[in-house]
């Protein structure tokens, strides 16, 4: 398997917002302090929502033909599991709520993944934008944001700025992307996060 497949498919968008939380509470542990007794839920309905049941759909959506391979190439095809894993996060969301206003910034990291499949959807109607850029653009304006409020996790931003320029090289290497697409994807997704944090 090539390195640019292997990047791609370990550095996929599904898993970043397991990443991210995951990483953010191990370094940051004050980030759920409040709501330690319970991370163990937390993280259960987490790996469910942005993981688990958007995987399974993808491998429904794949098995009933309503799309044509795993990746995705067609951004027309894209809804169908876009739409589902905005679903699954939504309802996700939902059942956290009681922990998570105890939490207020993995609540906003949270919402700013759900803003990001949001926007991914409604971009993909018209445009292929690049929903590994976006993803790992999220995740790195998370840690940029933390860093900024908390500090001591600048190992982490400079970690996942490494990793967002070999997943741009890995994706024009498999022809999945022009270079705007790419910019595009990972800006949007580092702002929206980012500002979400610092501002909201």
């Amino acid at each position: 398997m090539r390195l640019s497949r292997v990047l791609s498919v370990t550095l996929h968008p599904v898993f970043m917002p397991l990443i991210v939380v995951f990483l953010s509470t191990k370094y940051i542990p004050t980030l759920v302090l409040m709501i330690k007794p319970s991370l163990t839920l937390v993280y259960s309905v987490i790996v469910l929502s942005t993981l688990v049941l958007p995987l399974a759909s993808l491998f429904i959506k794949l098995k009933t033909g309503a799309i044509s391979s795993l990746e995705i190439k067609n951004h027309k095809e894209r809804h169908h599991i876009l739409f589902p894993t905005f679903f699954w996060m939504l309802l996700g969301f939902y059942f956290l709520q009681p922990f998570l206003i105890y939490a207020k910034n993995i609540e906003t990291i949270y919402v700013g993944a759900l803003l990001i499949v949001f926007l991914a959807l409604i971009i993909s109607l018209k445009w292929k934008i690049s929903l590994h850029l976006l993803g790992i653009g999220g995740a790195t304006g998370v840690f940029f944001g933390l860093q900024k409020l908390y500090g001591e996790i600048l190992f982490l931003v400079i970690l996942f700025i490494a990793l967002s320029g070999l997943l741009a090289f890995a994706r024009l290497d498999q022809q999945a992307h022009n270079k705007t697409q790419i910019y595009i994807g990972f800006l949007l997704g580092f702002i929206l996060e980012y500002s979400l944090l610092i501002y909201f």
